[in-house]
């Protein structure tokens, strides 16, 4: 599994559009994306805590906030297909 922040899977579609322009099923289709590049795309949201602040009436504030965080997963099913994925696009 490779995470990625979402500008850097941004960046990575691209290519991977570019690439694949004459067949767009390959990124636009689960199944084919799996069968043609070896991996499965998830997005994963994950709480995030916000930072305490030394003010200690704020703090009591701040305590139970946070931001979610956005994280997009590729799943692989090959050891083989993740290490020539890394080599092509990272």
């Amino acid at each position: 599994m490779i995470k990625l922040q979402p500008a850097e899977w941004e960046e990575i579609l691209n290519k991977i559009k570019i690439e694949y322009a004459n067949t767009p099923s390959v990124y636009m289709i689960r199944g084919t994306m799996r069968r043609v590049l070896g991996f499965t795309v998830r997005e994963h949201q994950r709480w995030t805590p916000a930072v305490p602040t030394i003010s200690e009436s704020v703090d009591i504030l701040v305590r139970n906030m946070g931001y979610m965080s956005l994280e997009i997963c590729l799943d692989f099913y090959d050891d083989t297909q993740e290490t020539f994925f890394r080599l092509k696009y990272i």
